[in-house]
């Protein structure tokens, strides 16, 4: 994540808080300030990238009966991948040379509709993470410049096609001590902005 020491680049999307459902559309800008007297790029591209992390803890006999411990290992799967191109030589070049100077792509790349939602900090895991990659493809002698911005996807769910969710539920507890709890929701499924109403029952028979 981040950028080298002669060309910055920043992505820009619509959305401050960085949220999206699935269906939408992730819409920014990608800006490019290059220092370098010549930037000698195959293509510039944006992708779009959704990741599993997760983690292999593997025992190990000592021979003797007992286990040996083994730190874990991490690994990433990729199981979405969206790409757009922004600037790429026409059929005839081989390279685009960019001059010093400060350049911007507007990119937008559609979410599908099934997604799994983003689950805990990226590079903790276990994971379900998405990001916004900008690579600049350079030549194969020279390291490509890559950025990365993290998103929040969560899934959209229609509550009209999932009923269970508009209807009354009840949820009791009772402890050691007899005290028994008795929430009463009038229904479990909200949208963003919805206030969540319930009513609570405590019985103490101490009391």
């Amino acid at each position: 994540m981040g950028n080298d020491n002669s060309s910055a680049i920043t992505i820009d999307v619509d959305r401050n808080d960085l949220l999206y459902y699935s269906g939408e559309t992730v819409s920014g800008i990608v800006r490019l300030n290059n220092t370098e007297e010549n930037l000698e790029t195959h293509e510039l591209y944006i992708n779009l990238i959704g990741e599993i992390g997760y983690t292999i803890t593997q025992s190990v006999s000592n021979g003797k009966g007992g286990i040996l411990p083994r730190n874990p290992y991490y690994y990433k799967i990729q199981f979405y991948h969206k790409k757009v191109s922004l600037s790429r030589p026409s059929i005839t070049q081989q390279e685009f040379i960019y001059d010093r100077g400060r350049y911007t792509w507007l990119f937008q790349i559609p979410l599908i509709d099934n997604l799994p939602p983003t689950i805990n900090q990226p590079d903790t895991f276990p994971c379900v993470q998405y990001f916004l990659q900008v690579v600049i493809d350079k030549s194969w002698y020279t390291s490509n410049i890559k950025y990365k911005k993290y998103l929040t996807v969560h899934p959209r769910v229609n509550l009209l096609e999932n009923p269970q969710c508009l209807l009354p539920s009840i949820f009791k507890f009772e402890n050691r001590k007899d005290i028994k709890l008795k929430a009463t929701f009038n229904k479990l499924g909200y949208v963003s902005g919805e206030k969540i109403q319930f009513t609570l029952e405590i019985q103490n028979p101490r009391k």
